[in-house]
């Protein structure tokens, strides 16, 4: 079942993690859902959530999430 506008510019999503409610998705992306945030987005089954403090995206992709 396709998901809003999916995931583009994917090479792949290395990991997924739950915190504080959402699904947040790490990998190797451009956008979610026609959002544009490089590798890292945070999804609640409706909205999309950029996340707070100094991530705009690592050129290299997210190859891991922990909580910290």
């Amino acid at each position: 079942m396709p998901l809003g506008q999916g995931i583009t510019g994917s090479q792949g999503v290395y990991d997924m993690a739950e915190y504080d409610g959402k699904l947040v998705i790490g990998g190797l992306l451009t956008a979610f859902d026609g959002h544009v945030r490089n590798n890292i987005q945070a999804w609640d089954g409706a909205p999309h959530f950029d996340l707070p403090g100094a991530f705009i995206g690592i050129p290299n992709g997210v190859s891991a999430l922990e909580r910290f």
